[in-house]
């Protein structure tokens, strides 16, 4: 999509976040910078990799999986967690297509039972959090499907996460991203199309964080054009 952009006439200046993050980082995964949010996880490419899956993960009853060629919750699931080498060669290989698409396989996080907190910025200013519930006899989080959302206001170990989050986007010159916590954990990065701001704005009694959001912007594009 950025390269039709570009080659559209697009240029990166009217390009809010970088276009080569846009391209190459994957919304499933926080930058390095972040780790310590991360959860664990694992990359699944090859064959070679089923054993440091098994290593990584095994203590848990429950793994999640996450096709990175697809967004939002789309093919996102529960699976138990294989028990053997051939448990976990026959799901990788079902996962993966035979190795051919990639897949990220996740601890699962039992705090989504609490809601999913999406942390919205403008650059480094954190703007406001909503709490984002799973649908009814789901562990995930559709909003399509009736998933209830509430005003979320930080804990103090939340506010410690958010001003992280603002330097490191403040780094990678994003000004646009919606970062999602379960538990404290980033489990996603989203900057290619941060959504809910509607959403967002009405359970907060309908205030207007776009304008704030867009003062932000334009203060952004004026040090981009003039710094």
């Amino acid at each position: 999509l950025i390269d039709d952009l570009l080659a559209a006439g697009a240029n990166e200046t009217q390009i809010l976040n970088p276009p080569q993050l846009l391209k190459n980082q994957s919304e499933k995964i926080p930058p390095l910078d972040l780790g310590q949010y991360a959860p664990r996880m694992k990359v699944v490419r090859f064959e070679n990799d089923l054993i440091e899956l098994e290593e990584l993960f095994a203590n848990d009853a429950e793994i999640v999986s996450k096709p990175l060629h697809l967004a939002q919750s789309i093919g996102v699931a529960k699976h138990t967690t294989p028990k053997n080498t051939s448990e976990w060669l026959g799901l990788m290989e079902k996962l993966t297509q035979s190795f051919s698409k990639e897949i990220l396989i996740e601890e699962y996080l039992s705090e989504i039972d609490q809601g999913e907190v999406r942390l919205w910025f403008a650059g480094e200013k954190f703007i406001a959090a909503l709490k984002k519930y799973p649908k009814t006899g789901d562990f995930r989080v559709l909003i399509d499907e009736g998933s209830r959302m509430t005003a979320h206001i930080l804990t103090k170990e939340e506010e410690k996460i958010a001003a992280d989050v603002g330097r490191s986007l403040k780094r990678q010159g994003i000004l646009l991203a919606a970062v999602d916590l379960i538990g404290n954990k980033i489990c996603d990065y989203n900057i290619t199309s941060p959504g809910l701001l509607v959403q967002l704005e009405k359970v907060h009694g309908n205030k207007n964080f776009a304008k704030e959001i867009l003062i932000q912007a334009l203060q952004f594009r004026a040090l981009t054009v003039h710094g």
